[in-house]
């Protein structure tokens, strides 16, 4: 396993609750509840950051609708 680091976050005890049923109803723990919820808000981020990028280069757009025409996917 990769090296760790452990991080204490002081939650809501209603959270803590919701949590734990979550997890007890889909297996993982409470600590791989976290980190799965935690990579994908920084790779949501990630995502928002590259997408304020490309707006800001203010480029012509095409809808998905054009796309799939042009694509022959709308027969």
């Amino acid at each position: 396993m990769a090296e760790t680091t452990t991080i204490t976050v002081v939650i809501d005890p209603d959270i803590d609750t919701a949590l734990g049923s979550q997890a007890r109803a889909t297996g993982p723990s409470k600590a791989e509840v976290i980190r799965d919820v935690l990579a994908e808000w920084l790779q949501d981020q990630e995502d928002y950051r590259e997408a304020v990028r490309v707006a800001a280069r203010n480029e012509p757009t095409r809808s998905s609708a054009e796309v799939r025409q042009s694509l022959g996917l709308d027969v």
